[in-house]
């Protein structure tokens, strides 16, 4: 997957430009903890390896801007995941028991949370 050598030399590179190492030592421990609980998880049949290492990927990224932004982006996608499957749910569309993918409430969820980011921390 690209995106955990992209965003570590990315990283990297503006690390060693602004030397704020703590912030690439936080990504890094925020990637590291999401991936250890999204294999726990993934060994209970809750997750999947592609929704878990997604998550791992998009922590990485956030957690280098906010120690709380891959916390709340993983959040959002639960509870917009929730709906859905709610909605679903009632319709009569899927039963108990039925997988559904996170990956796109993970991204849209990114998307929210680096946009909402971007818009309060812009200059």
């Amino acid at each position: 997957m690209p995106t955990y050598p992209i965003a570590l030399i990315s990283q990297l590179v503006a690390t060693t430009i602004s030397m704020d190492w703590a912030r690439f030592l936080f990504s890094v421990l925020c990637s590291l903890a999401v991936l250890v609980i999204g294999v726990i998880a993934n060994h209970f049949d809750v997750l999947g390896m592609g929704d878990v290492k997604l998550a791992g990927g998009l922590a990485l990224i956030l957690g280098y801007f906010n120690i709380y932004l891959p916390i709340v982006a993983i959040g959002i996608a639960f509870v917009l995941a929730f709906g859905v499957i709610l909605l679903l749910l009632t319709k009569g569309k899927v039963s108990l028991g039925t997988s559904i993918p996170l990956g796109p409430y993970l991204l849209l969820s990114f998307i929210g949370t680096t946009s909402y980011w971007v818009i309060t921390h812009s200059a």
